[in-house]
């Protein structure tokens, strides 16, 4: 079964508590943890980007409406890249 991530709107998030913001990102861990999908593509990255890289999870912003997704980031001296459940590139930033 291929995991999804959930897309959340700056909606969702406005009368959420800190602990439900919580709670929300370990359920969303869950399924970053869960997915099939999410390995190869992590590798695909690492193998682009270098081995010296951290990997950390992070919700990402995707517009300036605030709509959000809970993603696994790699973080390497040149660039991060934001993955989805889903084993999608959301993002990725060059430095």
């Amino acid at each position: 079964m291929k995991i999804e991530s959930t897309v959340f709107t700056n909606r969702d998030f406005m009368d959420l508590t800190q602990e439900e913001v919580h709670r929300l990102s370990a359920e969303q861990s869950k399924n970053l943890d869960d997915s099939l999908e999410l390995p190869s593509a992590m590798q695909a990255v690492e193998e682009e980007y270098g081995p010296e890289g951290d990997w950390q999870d992070h919700w990402v912003t995707l517009d300036t409406k605030g709509t959000r997704v809970y993603t696994r980031m790699y973080l390497s001296n040149d660039a991060s890249v934001a993955l989805d459940a889903g084993g999608n590139i959301v993002r990725v930033e060059r430095f």
